[in-house]
């Protein structure tokens, strides 16, 4: 009793041993072995036959790593300026940012998706600036277009400065996927 047992969980004691089966927890597995060294009478837990449950959240969070780890690498490819290569580039990317999209409150996550236009060597730096500034817009329109709320997403200044050269006519994303606040 005064381990406060989940239900799911059985004890029994025999010479100072508790021995627990069932299933439980990992948490709370884990803050029972403290609190049965406070429990007077007892000297050892057994929790051998005692399972944890598995993390409903589980197969969630590790969808989530995987399209978090995916996205930033995801490009859109340009011709010149704002004509595009091939849109079905644009498919697996929006695909997966939806799905961020849904996973992000189930998962308590604050997502912020920032929209990065990116260009090749010729040209001047104004023109190169003003070129990965409306590639940038155009992904975030892109997204919006597809039902992504306009509160996730942000515009790249198109300052290379701040971020690594790409050698290429693309338009890609960066991922902010920060914890909920008090997590």
């Amino acid at each position: 009793r005064e381990l406060d047992l989940p239900s799911g969980v059985q004890a029994s004691v025999h010479d100072g041993v508790a021995s627990l089966q069932g299933s439980a927890d990992a948490s709370w597995i884990a803050s029972a072995k403290t609190h049965a060294a406070r429990v007077v009478g007892l000297v050892a837990l057994d929790t051998s036959l005692l399972r944890a449950n598995a993390d409903p959240d589980a197969a969630l969070q590790a969808e989530w790593r995987r399209l978090a780890a995916a996205v930033p690498d995801m490009r859109v490819h340009f011709v010149r300026e704002l004509d595009v290569r091939d849109v079905q580039e644009l498919q697996p990317l929006v695909a997966a940012v939806q799905r961020l999209a849904v996973l992000a409150p189930q998962l308590q996550r604050r997502l912020t998706l920032t929209c990065r236009g990116h260009n090749d060597e010729p040209g001047t730096a104004t023109t190169n600036r003003g070129l990965r500034e409306r590639r940038a817009r155009w992904l975030c329109d892109q997204l919006r277009d597809a039902g992504i709320a306009a509160a996730l997403l942000r515009t790249d200044d198109g300052d290379a400065a701040n971020r690594p050269m790409i050698d290429a006519r693309a338009a890609s994303l960066g991922l902010d996927a920060a914890p909920a606040e008090g997590e």
